[in-house]
Order: structure tokens, then sequence, then C-alpha cells
């Protein structure tokens, strides 16, 4: 994750967390093959429905975010190894949804 995001350690009483910023932005979406719903009035991407990466752009990294489409930057995206080791290592704070 060094080379994808920044963490950070926040001390509160007796507990301390860290909060994963992804910096890694990697415009992998194939518009043509992914989902949709645009907005009527400019064309602009509201919201995806269904998510087809090209793969060969994100076979080197683990964790990402896609550049501004509609509110979709605001979601990070892992990889099946990046989920494995958060479960294996009991990481909490984490909600995956399959795509």
């Amino acid at each position: 994750m060094k080379n994808h995001s920044q963490v950070f350690k926040i001390k509160s009483d007796s507990k301390i967390f860290y909060v994963v910023n992804v910096t890694d932005i990697i415009d992998c979406l194939d518009y043509e093959k992914s989902e949709l719903k645009r907005f009527p009035s400019s064309g602009r991407i509201m919201r995806v429905i269904k998510y087809v990466f090209k793969e060969e752009k994100i076979k080197d990294t683990v964790i990402f975010k896609l550049p501004g489409i509609g509110f979709v930057n605001s979601h990070s995206f892992v990889t099946e190894e990046f989920k494995k080791v958060v479960e294996e290592n009991n990481i909490k704070g984490f909600k995956f949804k399959e795509l």
C-alpha cells in the first residue's frame, strides 16, 4: 500500500486508529463495457451501475481510485489480494463490496 496511499496514525484516548488516503488514481474504467448512467443535459457520467476495468492498467496495484467521474472518485477499489490480506490479518474498518 505504501506506493498507492498515505496512512495516518490517530490516537484517541487509549485507542490507536489508522486512516488510509488512497492516492493512486488510475483511469482504468472500460467505458464501452461498463454500464453507465449519464446526466441527460450534459452526457456526463452520473454513476457507474456496472464496473468493468481494463485489467492491464491495474495489474501492478492493490488499491486505487478512479479519476473524477460524478461522485465515483470518493470510492476506493481493491484487488482480491488486498482483501485477502485484510481478512487474514483481522484488520477492522474495511467494507468490501464485490463488483
